[in-house]
């Protein structure tokens, strides 16, 4: 059985697939979660839901939030679109403009190309 993430909300489980990495660690996405769209979520307060794992039957990793840890949901970042049709910049650096870049990832979660090229993104903030 492949292991498996799940977050709880409103009584309803949301699930995604994980993958093994070593005997010790495993890489999983946060489940995509439906929550309607008639909710906000505030990104200063965010929602705490309960969460664990399904690998295995294995009861030590269901229901990780008796123990006081919850998975926080924040808001999903918002990235703004360029003023021009074509962007010329004249520097090394490339500005990014949004909210919530910063709240639940990181500079490694975010990838920019500019034509087949990648870019390094080096910072996140929570708003810029």
């Amino acid at each position: 059985q492949q292991p498996q993430m799940y977050v709880i909300y409103n009584d309803k489980r949301f699930l995604s697939n994980c993958s093994a990495i070593s005997n010790t660690s495993m890489l999983c996405f946060s489940p995509k979660i439906d929550l309607g769209n008639d909710v906000e979520i505030d990104a200063q307060h965010p929602m705490q839901l309960e969460f664990g794992f399904k690998m295995d039957n294995v009861l030590g990793v269901q229901n990780l939030s008796s123990n006081g840890h919850h998975f926080m949901l924040y808001p999903n970042p918002v990235y703004d679109r360029f003023d021009e049709d074509i962007k010329y910049y004249k520097s090394d650096y490339l500005t990014i403009n949004g909210q919530h870049l910063d709240r639940a990832c990181q500079e490694l979660d975010v990838v920019v190309r500019i034509g087949t090229s990648y870019c390094n993104v080096t910072s996140l903030s929570r708003q810029h």
